[in-house]
């Protein structure tokens, strides 16, 4: 469920494919019997769009089993690939990492590194591009030889 709901909200923003989503979503579901608990919550995501699908997953989903390090570490992964991409704007990307920021289920926006995707836009409104950068690179590198 860690990466399907990255890839939700990442496809969102246009980070990743839509398509990238579908496949897994396709994958997940076809791979589980009729009596495994997310099997309705897969079925029913079928049917929800690219736009709907993380709010969705963040209401329906079981935050016991949810582990926040597996989903970290591949939502960092992706928006890594995505900022090294966009390196020379840092104000797109910042405004990116504070939408994702936005769609985080609530119990994750306080922790590290998360919590950090609202504040990479911050040194930019006192033109301080070198500390976005330097707060992006520290955060988009934080589960690196962690997990």
């Amino acid at each position: 469920m860690e990466e399907l709901l990255a890839l939700a909200i990442l496809s969102r923003e246009d980070i990743v494919p839509s398509e990238e989503y579908e496949k897994k979503l396709d994958g997940m579901f076809l791979s589980l019997s009729l009596n495994d608990d997310i099997y309705d919550m897969l079925l029913n995501l079928e049917y929800e769009s690219v736009e709907t699908a993380a709010s969705y997953i963040i209401s329906n989903m079981n935050y016991n089993a949810f582990n926040d390090k597996i989903f970290g570490k591949i939502l960092m992964e992706r928006l890594k690939l995505y900022y090294e991409e966009n390196f020379y704007r840092i104000d797109t990307a910042a405004y990116k990492m504070f939408v994702i920021w936005e769609s985080l289920p609530w119990n994750l926006q306080d922790k590290e590194p998360f919590a950090s995707l609202n504040h990479v836009g911050d040194p930019l409104s006192y033109k301080d591009e070198t500390m976005a950068r330097n707060i992006c690179d520290k955060l988009l590198n934080y589960y690196e030889g962690k997990i």
